[in-house]
């Protein structure tokens, strides 16, 4: 829960944040946007894979804003091909990824309503998904303690090109009753 405060301070007026779909969709509802933010999201639906797309088409729309996609890794399994596109453009997106090796909202939300911890299909390996993104052309970190978040942003800002801030979490806070 702290990373969506640390977070919320780390964030500069009139920019763009976009978010995906699951944890990330949630917790965009209890973060505080500074004046003139524009914040997308998949609403209704909930639709995976949102953020990166969304993210790339916003920058190319306003490149003097900046720009801030708001992920799961589930959501960016979905869309991997888009970091590519946002590096050989060479746009300045940040790409907040929040890492629990698993689609976070679907394991919380059977364990919610079933009350057990026998999860189908719902779990990744570890990915170091800083490591991907460098290979892309990406500058990246990785964060493990919601205080390490305004450095991160800091030096995300200071690139000259795309950025991916990997936020590793072990997957113990839920979202499930609380957001919905």
């Amino acid at each position: 829960i702290a990373l969506h405060m640390e977070l919320g301070k780390c964030l500069k007026k009139d920019g763009i944040f976009v978010v995906d779909a699951g944890n990330p969709g949630a917790w965009a509802h209890i973060t505080e946007f500074p004046e003139g933010t524009t914040c997308m999201k998949p609403v209704n639906f909930g639709n995976m894979g949102f953020a990166l797309g969304a993210a790339l088409g916003c920058k190319e729309a306003a490149p003097e804003r900046e720009v801030i996609a708001l992920l799961g890794d589930g959501s960016l399994g979905m869309t991997l091909g888009e970091l590519e596109t946002i590096s050989r453009e060479k746009l300045n997106v940040i790409v907040l990824l929040v890492n629990d090796d698993a689609y976070g909202n679907i394991k919380q939300e059977e364990k919610f309503k079933t009350g057990t911890e026998n999860y189908i299909g719902v779990e990744f390996p570890p990915i170091d998904y800083v490591d991907i993104a460098k290979a892309l052309g990406y500058g990246g970190t990785i964060v493990r303690k919601a205080s390490e978040l305004a450095a991160a942003m800091e030096q995300a800002r200071a690139a000259e090109g795309p950025f991916m801030i990997e936020v590793k979490l072990d997957g113990s806070y839920t979202v499930w009753p609380s957001c919905f």
